[in-house]
């Protein structure tokens, strides 16, 4: 049996020494069989054996395994996941974007169109009351019967506010402004003969050759100061005479 080196425990007169024991001095009772690190009793194993099988065992068991905080770095793992669940675990950014607009888009959309409805009839409505509709067709807001009327000519925009239309063109605007306003349609249609009964009183056309100089029955033609104002400059120039006349008469109302 061979030489076995033991380190001294403490207490034992030599603590942190090492000495070598020849085994075969050492007598034991019967049934008793020394048991070392270097040399274990028969049934045992070597500590050494013990730490290089457990070793080997857990390399077995965590061969192929990643640690899961970094499983998302290995790029062989996340094709192998890919390739075998695909769309299974895939991000259907289509689907997300259209759930987002159903349930977050839309809901906005709906607001900011119902409060520029909202501020549109009350762009609407009181420009008319200022021009002089009827109030039967001012009441409702956004119901109201001018509004339904007019609504559609009239547009937002982002930097000028409200701007006044005609066939789906801006109409050009009056002092200093670069188009009309919902004021600014209103002066306009209180000379067009398809709008006069919104208006409580009927207002002179311009049609029909009404600047000609003088009425059918040969008097002094008459005006309004809403109607020069409404009057482009060539209107303005080519019916000036009748103008000086008609004020000069106390014909302007």
């Amino acid at each position: 049996m061979p030489n076995v080196k033991i380190e001294l425990p403490a207490g034992a007169g030599g603590i942190g020494q090492t000495v070598e024991v020849d085994l075969s001095a050492i007598a034991l009772p019967d049934g008793y069989s020394l048991n070392t690190p270097e040399a274990p009793a028969q049934g045992f194993i070597s500590q050494a054996f013990a730490e290089a099988s457990l070793k080997d065992e857990m390399q077995k068991r965590l061969k192929g395994l990643v640690d899961r905080g970094k499983a998302a770095d290995d790029p062989a793992l996340v094709k192998a996941i890919l390739d075998k669940h695909g769309k299974g675990i895939g991000v259907d950014l289509d689907a997300h974007r259209r759930q987002w607009e159903e349930e977050s888009l839309k809901p906005l959309s709906q607001k900011h169109e119902a409060m520029l409805r909202r501020l549109k009839a009350a762009e609407i409505n009181e420009a008319a009351r200022k021009a002089g509709v009827k109030d039967e067709y001012l009441d409702g807001g956004d119901k109201s019967f001018v509004f339904y009327r007019l609504s559609d000519q009239v547009e937002h925009d982002d930097d000028l506010g409200f701007v006044a239309t005609q066939g789906g063109r801006r109409l050009p605007g009056r002092e200093g402004r670069p188009f009309a306003s919902a004021g600014d349609l209103m002066e306009t249609l209180k000379r067009d003969e398809g709008y006069k009964s919104l208006f409580r009183e009927a207002q002179p056309q311009t049609g029909g050759g009404s600047f000609a100089g003088g009425s059918k029955g040969g008097g002094a033609r008459t005006f309004t100061r809403e109607e020069i104002r409404g009057m482009s400059p060539a209107e303005f120039a080519k019916n000036e005479p009748e103008i000086s006349r008609a004020m000069a008469a106390g014909q302007v109302h």
